[in-house]
């Protein structure tokens, strides 16, 4: 009865785990071996993690398949029905605007690590929010 009920309890996990084979690891095998398009807000650091690279991968995909977005929404509507577009933004954001879930996939490394400074005023009233 426990081998029946351990065999039961791990096919059961095998079954209910959806794995998604991704058809590139990085932003150069996303650039050399598909054809996706990247896209980002336009005038904001998504954006500008392209644009100020003068030369190597980042600079072949903003020259070749960059597409700018002014709106998310239009680039999350964009994700769910063309299957060969990548959007860069924010996983939390794009999670939360996903309404029928599990249709945006997110990538399993991160393309660009870099750190987010909020600058505000000596006096700044919600000073403490930030501060914790």
């Amino acid at each position: 009865m426990v081998v029946f009920n351990s065999y039961g309890a791990s096919l059961t996990s095998v079954l209910a785990v959806v794995r998604v084979h991704f058809p590139f690891k990085n932003v150069r095998e996303l650039y050399e071996n598909t054809n996706y398009r990247v896209g980002a807000l336009q005038s904001t650091v998504h954006e500008d993690i392209f644009k100020r690279e003068k030369e190597g991968v980042m600079a072949d995909i903003y020259r070749d398949r960059f597409e700018p977005f002014s709106d998310v929404k239009d680039a999350v509507d964009r994700i769910k029905v063309d299957p060969e577009f990548s959007f860069l933004f924010q996983v939390e954001s794009i999670e939360f605007m996903d309404d029928e879930r599990c249709r945006i996939v997110t990538a399993e490394e991160a393309f660009y690590l870099g750190k987010i400074a909020f600058l505000f005023r000596k006096k700044f009233p919600y000073r403490e929010i930030f501060n914790y």
